[in-house]
């Protein structure tokens, strides 16, 4: 048994951790300039990405008693780091701080003194005042049920929920959690030979692709919009996992050769599979969550996506390794790939596309036109 001390330096940890999902991007949606707004909230992945890879990497290295010490430098750094950033402008403005709200504003625009004010700038300061000013004047300024039966907020929250449960259903985690097991059930079963990638260094070069995806995100989400990359992401996830589904079911019980070069299909399936993942369903959602809810409700139902993001991922890393056990590796591949392509589905019928949409406008006036839009542009 653990000492008390660690376990409860541990679940403090974990603790901010599920606070720092939570709040990053709507502290990004509320600081960012509406046309790189998708490209700031897609550092949120990189970094996590990063710190995957990164753990990955040192584990090999260190104990298992002595990583999660040399890990708290990072939290350690990243608190000191955000003692220097200002509040956002709509929470300052909230708490009747208006001088602050505007210096907090020329902060994150990088608008140096008050004579270098763009007209640009002073229209976007007068609209969060205003917004902020109409949140607190309406007659129901008050958070309640009402506001979640909204046509807006229903579907906002509907959305942002189902984005958040495909973005760990779709199976992304548990491959690379358990990378080195399907390679093991992917390999010829008479071969004696070193397989093509040890087991040691699989879940390393997956993690990679990932990090390397969610770079490419970043470069395409504020040119080509946040709903062509989460269908293309979620076709390609498809396309992967059938191929594996394929191989293992079709061509590796016939597969007599150890040293063929059709068994590089599983690494080249896979990571072809993690990096369409990474580019659109492993990133997109968390910035989207900010974009559909309405906000009023945008606190709280950030709160529930994030809850659902940590419960689904709890839910299938216990469920992968039984579904390998009962239906197969290929059964488990054909039933992400469904899970992939219904959501594709859902995004090019429901899915607005977000980009450069205003998170000052109105929601009730957002809400059906958006809803609108997406109809006609699908």
């Amino acid at each position: 048994m653990q000492p008390l001390s660690i376990r409860s330096v541990r679940n403090q940890f974990l603790g901010t951790g599920g606070g720092i999902m939570r709040i990053i991007p709507l502290f990004v949606a509320d600081i960012a300039d509406a046309r790189i707004r998708g490209m700031l909230g897609s550092l949120l992945p990189v970094c996590l990405n990063f710190g995957t890879v990164l753990a990955f990497i040192l584990g090999s290295f260190v104990s298992f008693g002595t990583f999660p010490l040399v890990v708290l430098a990072l939290p350690a750094l990243f608190t000191l780091a955000t003692l220097f950033l200002p509040e956002t402008p709509a929470c300052l403005l909230r708490a009747y701080r208006n001088v602050r709200a505007e210096r907090s504003l020329m902060f994150y625009r990088g608008v140096r003194g008050h004579f270098e004010k763009p007209g640009s700038f002073r229209d976007e300061f007068q609209q969060l005042k205003d917004t902020v000013e109409r949140e607190k004047t309406a007659p129901d300024a008050g958070l309640t049920w009402k506001d979640f039966v909204t046509k807006p907020a229903r579907r906002g929250l509907a959305m942002a929920v189902f984005l958040m449960l495909l973005n760990q259903c779709s199976g992304t985690l548990a491959l690379i959690t358990y990378a080195s097991s399907i390679f093991e059930l992917a390999s010829p079963p008479t071969t004696t030979t070193e397989p093509l990638l040890p087991a040691s260094l699989a879940s390393i070069v997956l993690a990679t692709v990932q990090l390397l995806g969610t770079v490419i995100s970043l470069a395409l989400i504020d040119r080509i919009g946040r709903k062509i990359l989460l269908i293309v992401s979620c076709l390609g996830m498809a396309i992967g996992y059938l191929t594996l589904a394929g191989y293992v079911q079709l061509l590796l019980p016939s597969s007599t050769a150890p040293a063929s070069p059709i068994h590089f299909l599983p690494i080249c399936s896979l990571s072809f599979s993690i990096l369409l993942a990474s580019i659109g369903l492993l990133t997109v959602p968390f910035i989207v969550m900010a974009e559909v809810l309405p906000s009023k409700i945008r606190n709280f139902g950030s709160t529930i996506s994030v809850t659902i993001v940590a419960f689904s991922a709890f839910v299938l890393l216990k469920a992968f390794p039984i579904l390998l056990d009962t239906v197969g590796l290929p059964g488990t591949m054909g039933g992400l790939a469904g899970v992939c392509l219904l959501g594709a589905t859902v995004v090019i019928i429901f899915l607005p596309e977000t980009r450069g949409k205003s998170l000052f406008q109105d929601d009730q006036e957002t809400g059906p036109n958006a809803a609108n839009g997406s109809a006609t542009a699908t």
